[in-house]
């Protein structure tokens, strides 16, 4: 798979394993994410996800994936996988990813600054 074949695809996450397809959704935000980790051994997994910050780059961390590949990244999370050598493709970086009406930065953004990768985590399934 590459990042195009992602975007058309419509989906928001696509995690490979071994050149097969562990898991996939259409669903937005970490959830689908978390999920995956609770579900699966996502150790050496390529992620394809549409829009990563740093707290789905905390996640990636905290499952150990191998690289990530993404249409969208914010700043916090290419220097939160770049200081963990985590290889990444981004189609575009931005200064910060926004809530879904552009009015405000992402909650996530927000909920992970100043937290390890097993603390989000923890505070998400809490």
């Amino acid at each position: 798979m590459d990042l195009e074949t992602f975007e058309k695809s419509g989906k928001s996450l696509v995690i490979l394993k071994n050149n097969q397809i562990i898991f996939e959704s259409s669903d937005h935000m970490l959830r689908p994410l978390v999920q995956a980790i609770k579900e699966q051994d996502l150790s050496g997994a390529i992620i394809f996800d549409k829009r990563i910050g740093r707290g789905a780059s905390l996640l990636f961390i905290y499952a150990k994936v191998a690289q990530v590949f993404t249409l969208c990244a914010s700043k916090h999370a290419v220097a939160v996988l770049e200081e963990n050598n985590i290889p990444f493709t981004a189609k575009t970086i931005v200064d910060n990813l926004m809530n879904t009406d552009g009015t405000k930065v992402c909650i996530m953004e927000k909920l992970s600054a100043g937290k390890s990768p097993s603390e989000f985590f923890q505070e998400l399934t809490k």
